[in-house]
């Protein structure tokens, strides 16, 4: 065979891979484009500031030196002596879980809600908004400020939703097995979405180039199979990768975050600017990028802090790949009463308030 022939062959046979490969990925970005809309578009909208006009009192605490720390703290008459400590997700404030407090007070349990840094009272009370929002920050304040509450040891049960349930597990870390009898983790952030995507993406490429390998016995020459697939993945997972950032960035999340900040009732407004409030949402979102907790799983999980974890089956924040990775390192049975798989979306918790209670008072 001519130079020219084989060259000819083999740019042809890229060019059908890596139109493939564009097509792979532009599928799986537009449907995960479109579940984000869902999730974060119509859906999210209603619920965004939906909890803003209920709940306790706000207290606020000092915590790590000079920051105000708010949250809510409600005791019923019959305390049985156990308390649940609730931290919310993304842009959320303590109010996400005002579904879930009075059935459990009617149950006995103390109920703590935490507003994090960056949101509502916590916001409010530091009159800024700080620049490096990360998940440690504020799962080492909210542990200070548990232990400041003087509870037994034992008798605390951590909840967090979303990016809150990233925080809720690194504060179980934090305060140990003695003092934690479980954390409980809502349709939990594990890592950042577009690096699990980009590498689900890759995955199905790589597994198109072994069926097409299979097919095609020029793939077989010496030498021909590495170049071809080694220059494949190099495009195909620099396509995946932009592609997957794009529906990720942060441009849509912000002009919607703004929309609501102004549409909502006078009487949800903190008193601070909006584009205040939109500085501090947007630097909790941008500290997530690149965010992993797996490594914290492991070493909770090897510490003996009991997990569970709580997920719906459409939820696109939530993806496969990542739930599986989690209960890998947390070494969860899927048989286990600690791993519920329900329907519905990003928000179950609060669609599902019912079942969701019943799954935290499991013995």
């Amino acid at each position: 065979m001519s130079k020219r022939t084989f060259k000819n062959r083999f740019f042809s046979q890229l060019a059908v891979v890596l139109l493939g490969a564009f097509l792979v990925e532009y599928s799986a970005a537009a449907q995960l484009a479109e579940r984000c809309a869902d999730n974060f578009g119509t859906k999210y909208e209603r619920r965004l500031f939906k909890y803003q006009s209920f709940g306790a009192e706000l207290r606020t605490t000092k915590v790590l030196g000079n920051f105000n720390l708010s949250f809510r703290d409600q005791i019923p008459n019959n305390w049985n002596g156990k308390t649940y400590v609730f931290t919310p997700g993304l842009s959320k404030s303590s109010l996400f879980f005002e579904p879930l407090v009075e059935p459990l007070l009617a149950a006995g349990f103390r109920v703590v809600r935490f507003d994090p840094f960056n949101i509502g009272g916590t916001l409010t009370a530091n009159r800024a908004p700080m620049k490096s929002a990360s998940l440690e920050f504020d799962a080492e304040a909210q542990a200070e400020a548990i232990k400041s509450l003087k509870l037994s040891p034992g008798s605390i049960y951590l909840v967090g939703h979303s990016r809150g349930a990233a925080v809720a597990l690194i504060t179980a870390k934090l305060l140990g097995p003695n003092y934690i009898a479980r954390i409980d983790m809502a349709d939990p952030y594990v890592r950042w979405l577009a690096d699990a995507y980009q590498q689900q993406t890759s995955e199905t490429i790589a597994a198109n180039i072994r069926l097409l390998n299979f097919f095609n016995p020029f793939m077989y020459w010496p030498g021909t199979k590495g170049a071809f697939e080694m220059t494949t993945r190099m495009w195909s997972d620099a396509w995946a990768k932009f592609g997957i950032d794009a529906v990720m960035g942060a441009s849509n999340f912000e002009d919607l975050v703004r929309k609501e900040i102004a549409n909502r009732p006078a009487s949800e407004n903190t008193g601070l600017e909006p584009e205040v409030e939109i500085a501090g949402i947007m630097a909790q979102y941008n500290a997530m990028k690149g965010a992993s907790i797996l490594d914290v799983a492991s070493a909770a999980s090897q510490q003996g802090v009991q997990v569970g974890v709580w997920t719906a089956k459409d939820d696109p924040l939530v993806p496969e790949i990542v739930l599986r990775e989690i209960e890998a390192q947390l070494h969860l049975n899927p048989n286990s009463s600690n791993l519920k798989i329900v329907d519905g979306g990003h928000n179950s918790p609060i669609e599902k308030p019912r079942e969701f209670l019943a799954w935290l008072l499991r013995p």
